[in-house]
């Protein structure tokens, strides 16, 4: 399970991060709840109608009809079944197979905290252990929820990242939050 959730982690960031640009809208929102239901929730496969597919994506049946066979046609996704009257199809989902080589270092979501100056991750980190231990286990329970709702399973070290950037966005003044928004892109940049 721990390398599926990895597989769509990476997968999810890449594609937010630029990497579907040349697919149109249409096809994205298709693509993404595609990964949704396979790499998303631990499974190889998503078996999905077209009834979900239009609730999920708010798209019609022929527009999503025209996304899968692009989706299909550049290699994004694979049709293991095709759906006929009544039943439902099944997709493989290619992303990182589709997708332009990258660097094969393991991928751990949100390391770029851990890539701040000392000063920095000190001042996070003494934000953090200065809320008072009830309100830092709301943090905790709030984000953790989020994380489940997207049908992951949250590791703590990953909450605590998270709870540590949305202190940045909720504590912090904004000339405090641009300098260590900076940092983090500074991190991300040097990670590249």
């Amino acid at each position: 399970m721990e390398s599926n959730l990895l597989e769509y982690l990476e997968a999810l960031h890449r594609l937010l991060d630029g990497e579907m640009r040349t697919l149109p809208a249409s096809a994205q929102r298709v693509l993404l709840q595609l990964m949704r239901e396979s790499k998303g929730r631990g499974r190889e496969l998503a078996a999905i109608g077209y009834a979900r597919l239009e609730a999920r994506t708010g798209l019609n049946r022929m527009t999503i009809q025209r996304a899968i066979r692009l989706l299909r046609q550049q290699g994004w996704i694979e049709a293991v079944r095709l759906g006929t009257s009544g039943h439902t199809s099944v997709y493989r989902v290619r992303v990182l197979e589709a997708l332009p080589e990258r660097s094969t270092r393991p991928m751990r979501p949100l390391s770029r905290v851990d890539r701040l100056s000392p000063a920095h991750r000190s001042e996070l980190e003494a934000l953090y252990l200065g809320l008072p231990p009830a309100e830092r286990a709301e943090y905790e329970d709030r984000v953790a929820a989020q994380i489940r709702e997207l049908g992951l399973d949250p590791a703590k070290d990953l909450i605590k990242e998270l709870v540590l950037y949305q202190l940045i966005m909720e504590r912090c003044g904004p000339l405090k939050q641009q300098e260590l928004l900076e940092a983090l892109e500074q991190a991300k940049e040097e990670e590249s």
